[in-house]
């Protein structure tokens, strides 16, 4: 099977073999810039963990790049800002090529392997410590959290994870340890595959998600898990069926432990009440859910499930929205000072929604405003994010003289035309 991480093959009808959307310049522009920073190609090809020889081959034209996470380890190295614009990537082939090739691995353990426990595992299989794949979530969960590059971060560390997960449950690890583990690790494949617009693959790692929950006995787990569902259910516009789930769920947990997961379910409610344009079924339930967030005191995550008082915050933002009440939004917006702490998809995704707001009334600076600060967190969003993108469209079409420079910046990112 050819690399998953394949920067060429990955490309939207290039073959193997061939260089289709990259400039064929590459190792060349590669060794220049090696040249103008005054890097010996030994020190280069020993920062992103290569040979020398490898180094001389990709400058001379003869090898290909070979995966995503060296492909950023050179840009690094090189100071390369705009990889895009470095590569030859035109607007489309950018957005298109770079989800597709962060996808592509996690499609291959998500949909070619059998749910876990379905089959065993090969007989000379040794099954890896709990505390080991443990300690490389909390490293891929931390990614996500704070990497402004966490997209392709993400994408080389995940699918192998999750795959050796499922090994050690077919290896007959089938202790309460383990199913947490699966339960996190597919609920952040969720979130990977939602961030990148791949809603099919996300809906197939929630459900999984909820098929190894449903082995568990803790009814947290199974209502995180029904968390991820009931997002994937919306995303795919099932949003009333999403909105009863995800009620039920919430109805069965009454205890103080269960409160996260509880308040995190009733948001995902409220969201899906507004979908549908509920107005007084996403009142009601968003009230609930701040009561559990005043009742609570404090942001958490509980199974990598978010929930507290600056959740519920950005989240009401996002209703109002929905609902068509523009000026409540933005309001309730401005008003929230959220912590330096919170993780970064969270940050720069109430920054989106603010910025598209803005655009909705005209308030342009505001909206580069927001775009900036976000771009400053996460430069692949305003690429991935549809409404990002939608924003930053509608900004160069207004043609405002005054933060023209800014927009064409915003658009370089973009990717936008």
């Amino acid at each position: 099977m050819p690399d998953p991480n394949d920067v060429v093959t990955s490309l939207p009808g290039a073959a193997p073999g061939t260089r289709t959307g990259i400039r064929p310049d590459l190792g060349h522009r590669l060794a220049l810039r090696r040249r103008q920073h005054g890097l010996s190609r030994r020190v280069v090809a020993n920062l992103v963990g290569r040979s020398e020889e490898w180094l001389r081959q990709i400058e001379r034209g003869q090898r290909r790049l070979d995966s995503i996470e060296v492909l950023l380890h050179l840009a690094r190295v090189l100071h390369i800002d705009d990889l895009g614009d470095f590569l030859g990537w035109d607007n489309a082939t950018m957005v298109t090529s770079r989800t597709t090739s962060l996808t592509a691995q996690m499609h291959d353990v998500l949909l070619d392997i059998p749910l876990p426990g379905s089959v065993p595992a090969p007989a000379d299989t040794t099954p890896l410590s709990l505390s080991q794949l443990g300690s490389e979530l909390s490293l891929a969960w931390g990614l996500w959290r704070k990497s402004s590059h966490r997209h392709a971060e993400l994408a080389a560390v995940l699918p192998s994870l999750l795959s050796r997960l499922r090994i050690t449950w077919g290896a007959g690890e089938h202790r309460p340890e383990l199913v947490t583990l699966l339960v996190r690790a597919l609920g952040l494949a969720r979130y990977h595959a939602h961030s990148l617009g791949d809603e099919h693959l996300a809906w197939v790692a929630a459900e999984q998600c909820l098929s190894v929950a449903l082995k568990s006995g803790s009814l947290v787990e199974q209502g995180a898990a029904i968390v991820h569902r009931a997002a994937s259910m919306r995303a795919m516009h099932y949003a009333e069926r999403a909105r009863k789930l995800a009620v039920e769920a919430a109805d069965c947990l009454t205890e103080p432990g269960h409160l996260p997961v509880r308040g995190a379910l009733l948001l995902q409610a409220a969201e899906a009440a507004a979908d549908t344009n509920e107005r007084l079924e996403a009142d009601r339930l968003l009230d609930l859910a701040r009561e559990g967030a005043a009742e609570l005191g404090h942001d958490s995550t509980t199974d990598l499930i978010h929930f507290g008082p600056f959740e519920v915050g950005i989240r009401e933002v996002r209703i109002a929205m929905r609902l068509g009440r523009l000026d409540q939004a933005l309001r309730l917006a401005r008003e929230l000072s959220l912590p330096p702490d919170l993780p970064i998809d969270r940050r720069v995704g109430h920054l989106v929604t603010m910025a598209y707001g803005y655009t909705q009334v005209r308030d342009d600076v505001a909206a580069v405003f927001a775009l900036n600060r976000a771009a400053e967190l996460s430069p692949d969003d305003l690429r991935l994010n549809q409404f990002a993108r939608s924003a930053i469209q509608r900004l160069a079409q207004r043609r405002h003289l005054l933060i023209a420079d800014d927009i064409n910046r915003l658009s370089a990112i973009a990717c936008v035309s």
